[in-house]
């Protein structure tokens, strides 16, 4: 009997110290994340590192609203708060142990500081900032050394020697894949790197009479830069009526050639405009101009995506009978996506999908975390008709504002899809109408979907949350709605209650076939009158919508007072509606 006892003790002392052990792992890991030591960093520091070291790169990541919001607070340390409040929202997925964007926007920084240094703050130079604001350019043309050199077959071909002119070192960056025609050049002109409008800037020893032969030569070697320059060999010939089936460059050399021999006597500095290429020339260099100040974007939008499983959600809220908001929200994952995700993978007939729900109020403090899997035969699920891993989940929660994250993943191919959205927590107390939001439920159509869909019971039916991404035409919809503060809002004998499903975003041509003939239906609904039983009421509405077209529709609910047309309150949900 002690040797049992001994081993109880044992066990719950082993049991505490695990306990132990673990929470001070957890302390130790939150302390110590990437996200924590920044903030902290941040936080403490002084005026001068502050302004050089956190500042001063986290505003080239702004957008020039947010820019100009930052610039309205008067404090540093709420400036402070500001930036720790930005990294925090900017976490695209707050369920991963790191914040994947701040990671990256450092990354970013220490690339800044190794590769574009300079001496003084910000101890970056202007290459620094563009890549700390944009990342790694698509294309990269790279001079370290001083000399251009033309050789052989070029126009500037002279005596049988080679021309050469000095240039600055310089480097030209494209993003095309950011915005069309995004180039920017910079050179190292004098102690620091600057970046230049035009490439005659980074020519030494400049001679006007020369310029064409400059930017001939220091274009052609930049057409890896995207479809500005790369299309201009060909605007040359247009110009001058050449057409041959050689390279780029080859065009450009004998462009270049044409076009001395066209204006031989007529130097570009004398009579610049009667030169073709001359003309393009003085085009190119307005153009970049031009493209440098429109093709920036405001923001950065290269931050990378983690998200790569394809999910899709609907979050309803209600009044729970304790007065709190009842928060529904449903998960649907795709089987076909999950399937391709493992391609090289066997897989078996019953499939695991693990969902996980966060949720944070306005201070980004966590509310509630709530980790979920399901398992299910994926074949039967697709006999049964059904096209998605559906997953449900319900919670109270006081009305308030803050966000919602809601993530999928394969525990095989350790795929995974996220979303983070809005929580707006609605308040349904106090003496005005107000309407819930809109579920939509399906009946189950065999057992087979009864055994594989969450059933719940709606009065006298049994219902299952819309297993589908979209709504099918060819199965009768049906939407479930609440009605608050009946009574209290002055309502005592009957009210209407108007539903409508109505086409929205119609094309020019769905536009005018309506106005020809009306043959095409954008629209149904109904209309109910309902008596007063009470201060609270609930619907559960099933309606044909086979006459319906594929397209997206707005689904509508408008109670109104039938004495008082002005006491009236409503509710809508944006649904697509597809067929066969």
């Amino acid at each position: 009997m002690k040797i049992f006892r001994l081993c109880i003790i044992s066990l719950l002392l082993i049991f505490f110290l695990s306990g132990q052990l673990q929470a001070q792992v957890t302390e130790w890991w939150e302390s110590n994340r990437p996200e924590t030591l920044y903030l902290t960093q941040m936080l403490l520091a002084d005026s001068d590192r502050f302004i050089y070291e956190f500042q001063y790169p986290f505003l080239l990541v702004l957008s020039g609203n947010e820019k100009e919001e930052y610039s309205k607070i008067t404090t540093q340390d709420d400036r402070k708060l500001y930036i720790r409040d930005y990294i925090k929202r900017n976490n695209e997925n707050p369920l991963l142990p790191a914040n994947y964007w701040l990671l990256e926007f450092l990354g970013r920084y220490e690339h800044a500081r190794k590769e574009y240094s300079k001496d003084e703050p910000p101890y970056f130079d202007i290459r620094g900032e563009y890549y700390i604001k944009f990342g790694e350019p698509d294309s990269k043309y790279d001079e370290k050394s001083g000399h251009h050199q033309l050789g052989r077959g070029n126009a500037f071909y002279v005596r049988g020697s080679y021309m050469t002119f000095k240039v600055y070192p310089n480097e030209s960056w494209s993003y095309f894949n950011d915005t069309n025609n995004f180039i920017v050049h910079f050179g190292k002109i004098g102690k620091e790197w600057k970046q230049v409008p035009k490439l005659e800037k980074l020519i030494q020893n400049y001679r006007i009479s020369k310029k064409l032969n400059y930017w001939s030569s220091l274009i052609r070697n930049r057409d890896i830069l995207g479809s500005h320059y790369t299309m201009l060999p060909d605007e040359i010939n247009f110009k001058i009526e050449i057409d041959t089936d050689e390279t780029a460059i080859e065009k450009l050399d004998r462009a270049s050639k044409n076009a001395r021999r066209f204006n031989r006597y007529a130097p570009p500095d004398k009579a610049p405009m009667d030169n073709p290429i001359y003309e393009l020339m003085i085009q190119t260099e307005v153009m970049d101009m031009v493209n440098l100040s429109r093709a920036i974007p405001d923001v950065s939008t290269r931050f990378t995506k983690l998200s790569e499983l394809v999910m899709d959600y609907n979050l309803t809220q209600f009044k729970n009978p304790d007065g709190r908001t009842r928060v529904e929200l449903q998960l649907l994952a795709p089987i076909d996506d999950l399937l391709s995700k493992r391609r090289n993978v066997q897989i078996p007939e019953d499939l695991t999908v693990e969902f996980e729900f966060l949720g944070r109020n306005e201070k980004f403090d966590q509310l509630f975390r709530v980790p979920l899997s399901t398992t299910f035969n994926y074949k039967k699920a697709i006999d049964a008709g059904l096209s998605h891993a559906v997953s449900t989940v319900t919670f109270p929660a006081q009305a308030m504002n803050g966000d919602l994250t809601m993530q999928i993943k394969d525990p095989v191919s350790l795929k995974m899809g996220f979303k983070k959205v809005p929580l707006n927590v609605r308040n349904f107390s106090g003496d005005s109408l107000q309407v819930s939001d809109i579920q939509l439920y399906m009946q189950p159509q065999n057992e087979e979907q009864k055994e594989l869909l969450p059933i719940s019971a709606v009065g006298e039916f049994e219902v299952t949350p819309y297993p589908y991404s979209k709504v099918l035409n060819f199965m009768p919809m049906t939407c479930y709605f609440e009605i608050y503060n009946i009574m209290e809002s002055g309502i005592y004998s009957e009210y209407d209650i108007d539903i409508s499903v109505t086409r929205i975003e119609l094309s020019m041509f769905e536009k005018f076939k309506r106005l020809i003939r009306n043959t095409e239906n954008y629209t149904t609904g109904m209309k109910r009158t309902r008596k007063v039983e009470g201060n609270e009421s609930s619907e559960l509405i099933e309606f044909d919508i086979s006459s319906l077209k594929k397209g997206n529709y707005l689904l509508e609910v408008i109670v109104t007072d039938k004495k008082n047309k002005k006491n009236s309150a409503s509710a809508s949900k944006r649904i697509n509606i597809i067929g066969y």
